[in-house]
């Protein structure tokens, strides 16, 4: 499979691919075993046995590299629409949130930027 080719679109803005990094969703676990916890072992070693609950996901998020972007501006830092997209053929994508954004140019090359986005895990 090549990247040749890879597209993201989010919320009308879009650019070519040229870097993507995903960070996996992420459960915050709480411990509710309480003083009560069971103890179990033999022979003196007792190990305590614990209860978690998951008091949270944090939906992971994905930070694109992209040429040629398309319509990205500071007013849409905070913003949230679908972000899509399209590498080597297969595509994903779900509603993200813009965190943050940069941009830069150099006389003689392609216009680059890095665009940071937090899933909303809906």
């Amino acid at each position: 499979m090549t990247s040749q080719g890879s597209t993201f679109s989010w919320g009308g803005s879009y650019g070519s691919l040229t870097g993507i990094s995903f960070q996996s969703a992420q459960a915050e676990m709480v411990d509710i075993s309480g003083s009560g916890a069971t103890l179990r072992g033999t022979d003196g070693g007792k190990a305590v046995v614990r209860k978690f609950a998951c008091l949270a996901v944090d939906p992971g998020g994905v930070q694109i590299k992209f040429i040629d972007g398309v319509g990205l501006s500071d007013d849409d830092v905070g913003a949230a629409a679908t972000l899509s997209v399209s590498i080597g053929g297969f595509g994903g994508g779900g509603m993200a949130v813009l965190e943050s954004f940069s941009v830069e140019a150099s006389v003689g090359d392609l216009v680059r930027g890095t665009a940071n986005f937090k899933f909303t895990g809906t």
